[in-house]
């Protein structure tokens, strides 16, 4: 399977708006200035949910096209990242998308179908959240 470039692209959206954000959260400020508000009021947790979706997206493409163990393997290594960046940042979510999506990965390799999947992934991410 191709990579799919609009996929990438948007991905590297989510993910500049997150560090963007980020940034801006860690920076040591003394007075508050207009761009504070802005950034918080337009920026902040918008870009999650973009990614979110992508991850979504990109789990089904790799199942389908990919066995199930080398999509477990990713996820391992995905969670291992997030653990070496949980020495960092707190906040990290890398190991919760690995945790879930290796949640999520065993009851979908069994399920018919993209819709079973799709109600799947719906429910773990409400109790997730």
């Amino acid at each position: 399977m191709t990579r799919i470039r609009e996929l990438d692209a948007l991905r590297g959206f989510a993910v500049g708006g997150i560090m963007l954000v980020n940034t801006w959260q860690h920076t040591d400020k003394q007075v508050r200035v207009p761009l504070d508000w802005t950034i918080e009021t337009l920026f902040q947790s918008r870009f999650y949910p973009i990614f979110s979706m992508l991850f979504g997206i990109s789990f089904l493409l790799f199942l389908r096209g990919n066995s199930r163990w080398a999509l477990l393997s990713r996820l391992f290594w995905l969670f291992c990242l997030g653990k070496v960046q949980h020495a960092f940042y707190e906040g990290e979510v890398l190991t919760d998308y690995a945790f879930f999506g290796a949640l999520v990965l065993l009851p979908a390799s069994f399920l018919p179908g993209g819709l079973p999947v799709l109600l799947l992934g719906l429910v773990v991410t409400v109790w997730g959240g």
